[in-house]
C-alpha cells in the first residue's frame, strides 16, 4: 500500500481513461468549505450511515452531495452548485490538447470536450469524496481512507501544484532500451 502523508498541500491526481491525461485537485479552500460545511457533513453522514464500503462511497459521493442539497432549501441547492463550480474551477486538467500541455481548469476542459462523460462522472465522485474526507476527518482516519482511495481508484496524492506535476511528467519520460552501447 502506498504511503500517504497528510498535510495542507496534499492534492489528488486522477488519471483519465485511455491515458489521455490527469486531473489534479487540491483540497477545497477553508473559505469555500466554511460556506458549505453543513452540506459536506450531511453528505459524509449519509455515506457512513448507509454502511457503504469505501469503494461504493467513492463511487457515489457527488450523487450523495447532490441528493443532500436537493433535500435542503433553495440556499442549500445554491451552495451545492457553487461548490461544484469551485471544484471544477480549482481542479486542473493536464493532458495533450490542440493547445499543448498547458494545465487548464477542469471546467474549461469539460466545455471543450476533452473529458468524456464517463470520466467526468468518476472524477466528480472521487473529488467530492477526497474533499469531504480532507475537510471533515481527523488526521489518522483521513490517512487511512486516502490510502484506500489511492489503491482502490488508481489515483495518487501529491504535494506538487498542477504546474509542478506537469513538469514532473515531462521530466519522467520513459526511454526504451535499444540494446545499443552509448559512446561517450
Amino acid at each position: 500500500m502506498s504511503s500517504v502523508t497528510i498535510n495542507e498541500a496534499l492534492n489528488l491526481v486522477v488519471p483519465l481513461s485511455d491515458d489521455r491525461g490527469h486531473v489534479h485537485c487540491p483540497p477545497l479552500s477553508r473559505d469555500a468549505f466554511e460556506q458549505c460545511w453543513k452540506l459536506f457533513a450531511r453528505t459524509w453522514s449519509v455515506l457512513e450511515s448507509d454502511n457503504m464500503a469505501i469503494s461504493a462511497a467513492v463511487a457515489v459521493s457527488s450523487l450523495a452531495l447532490k441528493e443532500c442539497a436537493e433535500d435542503g432549501d433553495a440556499s442549500t441547492l445554491e451552495k451545492y452548485h457553487a461548490v461544484m463550480a469551485e471544484i471544477r474551477r480549482n481542479a486542473t486538467f493536464i493532458g495533450a490538447t490542440s493547445e499543448g500541455f498547458t494545465p487548464v481548469p477542469l471546467a474549461t476542459a469539460e466545455k471543450k470536450g476533452w473529458i468524456t462523460e464517463d470520466d467526468r462522472y468518476d472524477i466528480e465522485n472521487i473529488l467530492v469524496f477526497f474533499i469531504a474526507a480532507s475537510a471533515l476527518l481527523p488526521k489518522r482516519r483521513k490517512t487511512l481512507l486516502l490510502r484506500f482511495l489511492t489503491s482502490l481508484r488508481d489515483v495518487e496524492t501529491s504535494s506538487l501544484t498542477a504546474t509542478q506535476y506537469l513538469d514532473s511528467l515531462r521530466n519522467s519520460t520513459k526511454d526504451d532500451a535499444t540494446g545499443e552501447t552509448a559512446t561517450v
